[in-house]
């Protein structure tokens, strides 16, 4: 059986503030670094392409899609026409980058360029929405702190070439001027030296056998 009712004073909520129809329809407003990650690979590599164009660094960029792209996923050029040439690799993945994620990539660089299909490019960007990985981080450091070392070397050598010569009173010849270092673009340059000595020694051990 049921008891009494209850006598205990009921409490008035205040009234929920009026809702924008525009929250309503679509849904809170995404944070733009949480609504890049939620590109495909193709719309990230469309956001890309179209970022690298807004820059004024470039004169030309161009977007090569698909396979047989020969690791060259973005390409920018600072003059039309010219050699120098910036790659961007899109790589939007869900977890920070790693060494294992680049690999094949730089290999493709080592390939494509020792083989002459096209030069190296001044600067190599792997463009991520999650960044890179504590390892892949630490080589990348190293890779630049070797690249500005052998920089300061040859500033030196050129700079003790300029003065013997300005003591000789003869003027400079064949000064080089040493590039920004670019931290892949140093490994890529690691790795084909390592691909030319092997070559080398490959070579040797034929003419000796012969």
């Amino acid at each position: 059986m049921a008891g009494p009712p209850s006598t205990a004073p009921i409490t008035a909520h205040a009234a929920l503030g009026k809702l924008d129809p525009h929250v309503v329809a679509s849904g809170p407003a995404i944070p733009p670094i949480e609504r890049v990650a939620l590109f495909s690979a193709e719309q990230w590599e469309h956001f890309t392409d179209e970022w690298a164009a807004s820059l004024t660094d470039y004169a030309k960029v161009e977007r090569a899609s698909g396979a047989g792209d020969k690791g060259c996923d973005i390409v920018a050029f600072p003059v039309e026409g010219g050699a120098v040439w910036d790659n961007y690799q899109c790589k939007h993945y869900d977890k920070p980058l790693t060494p294992t994620d680049i690999w094949v990539e730089l290999g493709k660089i080592c390939h494509y360029s020792f083989i002459g299909e096209y030069t190296i490019p001044r600067k190599y960007r792997f463009v991520a929405p999650r960044n890179v990985g504590t390892k892949l981080a630490s080589y990348l450091r190293k890779a630049l702190l070797q690249s500005l070392t052998a920089r300061k070397q040859t500033e030196m050598r050129v700079g003790k070439r300029k003065h013997r010569k300005e003591s000789e009173r003869r003027p400079a010849v064949g000064a080089a001027t040493a590039m920004d270092p670019d931290p892949i673009v140093m490994l890529v340059m690691r790795l084909l030296a390592a691909t030319s000595v092997a070559n080398d020694r490959i070579a040797f051990t034929n003419r000796t056998e012969a």
